[in-house]
């Protein structure tokens, strides 16, 4: 025990980098160094709870993402369409300015049981891979399930003739489609 009232300090830690040095100088210390490993410890706590909040927030981030996206094709999902059309499109504003187009691939039930999951899986990415080529930026791809996608295509230029001008774009993007060999391999669809 010692008498503080005799002037005598007792040890003391004090944080230098990563390491604590102890010391025992007789002397009583300054009331900084007193202070400087709490004052360590709260930096680092802080620090600490930056690194976390940072990481929660990528976390929260790459949730959405994957709670909005089509696990097996990196569409957009029926959530994400839910969420577009309660919280982003505003009829007031965007009334005609945005069509909805529904497409059902062709055959991809028959593909599934035949030829396996697999094909089928191929056939999905393959349109998915040839839609994106197709569209217009801007233009939404969403899989609302199974061989169901919606295209959401906003009318940005003001088109009076909109909806002519998509029908005959979704003709040319169907008549259009790669050919296989293998004509259950043939992406075809139904706009």
């Amino acid at each position: 025990m010692i008498d503080h009232q005799a002037g005598l300090n007792p040890s003391y830690a004090q944080r230098t980098g990563e390491d604590w040095v102890v010391a025992d100088s007789g002397k009583k210390p300054e009331p900084r160094a007193q202070e400087q490993p709490i004052i360590n410890s709260v930096i680092d706590a802080a620090n600490r709870a930056y690194q976390l909040r940072e990481r929660d927030k990528e976390t929260i981030s790459h949730l959405k993402e994957v709670s909005l996206t089509d696990d097996l094709t990196g569409c957009y999902n029926t959530r994400y369409f839910i969420r577009y059309a309660t919280e982003e499109f505003d009829v007031n504003r965007d009334n005609n300015r945005i069509a909805i187009v529904n497409i059902d691939i062709n055959g991809l039930k028959p593909i599934n049981d035949i030829l396996g999951h697999v094909k089928g899986d191929t056939l999905l990415n393959n349109f998915v891979a040839y839609m994106r080529s197709q569209l217009r930026k801007g233009d939404i791809l969403v899989r609302i399930g199974g061989d169901e996608f919606l295209i959401i295509c906003e009318n940005n230029n003001n088109d009076h003739d909109f909806e002519k001008n998509l029908q005959k774009r979704m003709d040319q993007i169907s008549n259009n489609a790669p050919k296989s060999s293998i004509p259950e391999e043939n992406i075809s669809f139904a706009h």
